[in-house]
């Protein structure tokens, strides 16, 4: 919870406290707590923003508040409900209860505060719609509908530039979405729009460096692409230009500057998986039965035919290629933001869950991408019959034993240069996002025992210390001495 907020809750509480005695009893200097609440609130309002979480809280301000001016102006003139011990305990124990219920409420879906970047750049961003007239979007029904995408560009701006107005942390629409994935009200997760993101809307790119090494990312499957703030502002401050593609339809929400918006389409998932997961259940059954690696590969292709997101994952890999034609275009165009500062010999991707997949596949079939990280995603579609041809890297969480885990069997081709694979103890899949901040219940956000600051802090020296080597040329960079700062952390070289 935020400062002034707990600063009220203390004040109530103790007002609350006063309500077990009797009116008489109480040290006059007791009846002005509420206005010490109603102080912390109107700084809560002005410096935090007003939420609704707190409504319990305002709620009992008001009440304490009423009671004491009555009290402070008339001493005398108790109510009966007052004077009787019942009812200073049904007071007490109600006003108690609205504060717990306020405090749980902040506490489960807080404003929470994102790391702030450590590189020496200032955090740049701005949205970019680029439709491809020669793909048909095939998820809609009308055939005129071409694949059109809204990209989130994060930049490297120099500490000089001003004026920018700071990035909202998630559009409403996104942000009313994501909660209903949830089954919450629309309402839900109105507090984000408090949260401090560190990064300005349409900065000029830096002139520190003539030209930036160019990251594409991919979100999870039915993911916000807001929820990777915290690494894409942290990346970006190190001298990366990132843009970060969100999957119409397959992303929570997305939000076109014509003022269109379109969520994630459930009739086209269900209809994409109808019988699909009976199926799969039983080449697992056969997987775990099965004797050798050999084996375990074939059905591991048999699932990789009949599962769905390993077609979404192609062609998110087509939406990453798009961009960076687009990018070859947007390069070369005089009064652009980007015109010159994109270095396209220098190409990464990476990607959360389906996202990291994408990544994966991009560098199959794209060979202008030099370097790719998956963050924990599973490696459908066609990595297990390839070999990759510029160096990988896999961060992915320790599973149990009976987990279905099938990346290191797919991998077993590795690469023709280096293929890293970093498993990491304690990390739950959500750990890979700003989910854990968002939802800080372990029960909920699928992650792990890792403090979520940690994590992010580990993911991303681990990524950046990746890319710095293989896209800055950084030769003296050997990830294996991060293993000493992140013991959580077992990394394999192949």
């Amino acid at each position: 919870m935020q400062f002034f907020e707990i600063c009220a809750l203390i004040s109530l509480s103790t007002s609350a406290c006063t309500l077990f005695l009797k009116p008489a009893n109480r040290a006059k200097f007791l009846h002005y707590l509420p206005f010490l609440a109603l102080l912390f609130l109107l700084l809560h309002a002005l410096f935090e923003g007003v939420r609704w979480q707190m409504i319990p809280a305002y709620f009992l301000t008001f009440l304490f508040l009423l009671n004491s001016i009555r009290l402070l102006n008339h001493p005398s003139k108790l109510s009966a409900i007052q004077d009787r011990k019942w009812g200073r305990f049904i007071g007490g124990f109600g006003a108690i209860l609205l504060l717990i219920v306020s405090a749980a409420l902040g506490s489960i879906l807080p404003v929470f505060e994102l790391p702030e970047p450590t590189g020496s750049y200032m955090v740049g961003t701005t949205t970019l719609m680029l439709e491809d007239t020669n793909r048909e979007e095939i998820i809609t029904e009308d055939p005129d509908d071409h694949r059109t995408l809204m990209v989130r560009a994060w930049y490297p701006s120099d500490n000089s530039n001003s004026g920018g107005t700071q990035m909202d942390y998630m559009h409403p629409f996104e942000a009313e979405y994501f909660a209903k994935k949830y089954g919450l009200p629309a309402f839900t997760l109105n507090h984000l729009k408090h949260i401090e993101t560190f990064a300005y809307e349409n900065l000029h790119v830096s002139d520190q460096e003539a030209t930036f090494p160019v990251l594409l990312f991919s979100h999870g499957y039915n993911v916000p692409p807001a929820t990777y703030s915290s690494f894409m502002g942290e990346i970006a401050s190190h001298g990366y230009i990132i843009f970060a593609v969100n999957h119409p339809y397959q992303s929570v929400a997305t939000v076109y500057p014509d003022g269109r918006k379109v969520s994630f389409d459930y009739r086209y998932e269900s209809k994409n998986f109808e019988n699909v997961w009976e199926q799969i259940v039983k080449l697992e059954e056969k997987f775990w039965a099965a004797g050798s690696d050999s084996v375990k590969r074939d059905i591991i292709r048999e699932i990789s035919d009949l599962y769905p997101n390993a077609e979404m994952m192609r062609k998110w890999a087509e939406d990453l290629s798009f961009v960076i034609d687009e990018l070859q275009g947007m390069n070369s165009q005089a009064n652009n933001r980007f015109s010159g500062k994109l270095n396209l010999d220098k190409i990464g991707a990476f990607g959360h869950s389906a996202g990291g997949a994408t990544a994966g596949q991009l560098m199959l079939t794209d060979r202008r991408v030099k370097a790719g990280i998956n963050w924990d995603g599973a490696q459908w579609a066609d990595m297990i019959d390839s070999t990759l041809a510029h160096p990988f890297l896999r961060i992915e969480a320790v599973r149990d034993s009976a987990t279905f885990a099938p990346n290191d069997l797919i991998y077993h081709n590795g690469s023709d240069t280096v293929i890293y694979d970093l498993k990491v103890n304690g990390f739950g899949h959500s750990n890979f996002s700003d989910i854990p901040f968002l939802i800080p219940l372990q029960s909920i956000n699928e992650a792990g025992d890792a403090d979520p600051y940690y994590a992010t802090e580990l993911i991303n020296e681990y990524s950046l210390a990746f890319f710095d080597k293989y896209l800055r040329g950084d030769l003296n960079i050997d990830l294996r001495d991060l293993d000493e700062k992140y013991p959580e952390g077992t990394l394999k070289v192949d």
